[in-house]
Parts: structure tokens; C-alpha cells; sequence
């Protein structure tokens, strides 16, 4: 009797697994689209008093971005922040190399798009996370007397990005706009598809959580 009831209970164990697995299989698309829009923020763009290209990337997707804003005059200044400079890049300013340097390559990319020397600003404290760097651009604006803002970041780096900024500037009267890039390949309905977008995600939806939960 004992282990008829034992076979009962691991076979109804056994269908209720299968159900469960069987149905977290059939919805997992539009479970992970939906955690794939959580990571994305696109506010109604509108004139502000400068476009800030937030660091993180050298692929040129938010330099493009920021020149088109500015090309349609959005704002009039183009604002840059730069991570800690490498070993690497005095060696090859030695060897006539260039752009040897993070901020080489952005002035170079926003002078090549279009963006006028005197329409750019480089905040040249080196940052380490978003977090430093809402900080370096929160010192700059009360500096500057700046308004309102326009952030061009990653797709899947806005919310986040949005959310730190929104906590730092949190007793400054700026107005804060979110507006990503569209040329980058992080898709929100099929980053789990793919092994580079798939860690990408997997990481940046572990710091949202984090910076939602302690900050």
C-alpha cells in the first residue's frame, strides 16, 4: 500500500513538472520580452539645454544619436563624459597612433558627424559607473545653471541610466529626457536569442534590480 501510494504521488509529481515546464517553455517569449522592455525607457524628445553622451560605449551609436539631436537643434552644447584613461594609450601616442584615447575617439566621431568644437563639452573626471558619472554631470550642471537635459545611452542601459540620474538629481530642478539609441543590436523582443545579448541582459537586468532595490 506504502508503495503504491509512493508511485502515485511521484507520478503525479512527475505530470505536474512536465506541466510546469511545458507551460514556462510556451511563454517564455513574451515573458522575456517583457523583462527585455524593462530595460528601456524613450521619453517624448524636446528642446533642452544640452545632450549628454553618456559613457560605456565605442561603437559611435550614441555620438550618432547625439549629432543628430543637436544637426536638429535640439540643443546647443554636446556633453561628454570619459571613463579612466588605459595604460595602453600612451604607448600608442609613442608610436603616432591615434585616436590613442577614449575622449580621442569621441571628439574625432562627433567632429567627423558634424558637431562643432566649440558645441562640445568634455567633463574630464574620469568615472568608473553610471552612478559616478550622474554625480560628475550633477557638479557640472549646478556649475552651469542647466535646466534640462537630453541622455543618449544604449537601448538597454536607459532604465537604469534614467533611474540613477533621477535619484542624484533628485533635489536639483532639472528636467531629465531619456532618449536612447536606435542603431544598436539589443532587440527587446529576441535579446535572449543571442549568446552576447543574452549575458548583456541577463547582467543589466541584475544591476537594475540591484540599484531599485538599495538605492
Amino acid at each position: 500500500m506504502l508503495k503504491a501510494r509512493w508511485r502515485s504521488f511521484l507520478a503525479l509529481a512527475f505530470v505536474v513538472t512536465c506541466v510546469s515546464l511545458g507551460s514556462l517553455y510556451i511563454a517564455r517569449a513574451p515573458v522575456l520580452s517583457w523583462l527585455g522592455s524593462l530595460m528601456i525607457v524613450v521619453d517624448p524628445i524636446q528642446a533642452s539645454d544640452a545632450i549628454l553622451v553618456l559613457d560605456g560605449s565605442y561603437f559611435g551609436e550614441r555620438e550618432i544619436v547625439a549629432t543628430d539631436l543637436y544637426k536638429d537643434g535640439y540643443a546647443p552644447r554636446v556633453v561628454v563624459t570619459l571613463g579612466y584613461e588605459p595604460q595602453s594609450s600612451e604607448i600608442l601616442r609613442q608610436r603616432s597612433v591615434r585616436p590613442a584615447s577614449p575622449k580621442e575617439f569621441k571628439l574625432l566621431l562627433l567632429g567627423e558627424l558634424g558637431v562643432p568644437d566649440d558645441a562640445i563639452v568634455v567633463l574630464e573626471e574620469g568615472i568608473e559607473s553610471t552612478f559616478d558619472e550622474a554625480k560628475l554631470v550633477a557638479e557640472w550642471v549646478d556649475d552651469e545653471s542647466i535646466g534640462s537635459l537630453i541622455l543618449v545611452t544604449t537601448r538597454f542601459h536607459s532604465a537604469r541610466a534614467l533611474y540613477i540620474f533621477q535619484r542624484v538629481f533628485d533635489d536639483r530642478n532639472v528636467r531629465l529626457t531619456m532618449y536612447p539609441t536606435s542603431v544598436d543590436y539589443f532587440n527587446p523582443e529576441t535579446w535572449w536569442r543571442n549568446r552576447t545579448t543574452l549575458r548583456i541582459g541577463l547582467f543589466e537586468l541584475q544591476k537594475l534590480l540591484f540599484y531599485r532595490l538599495f538605492y
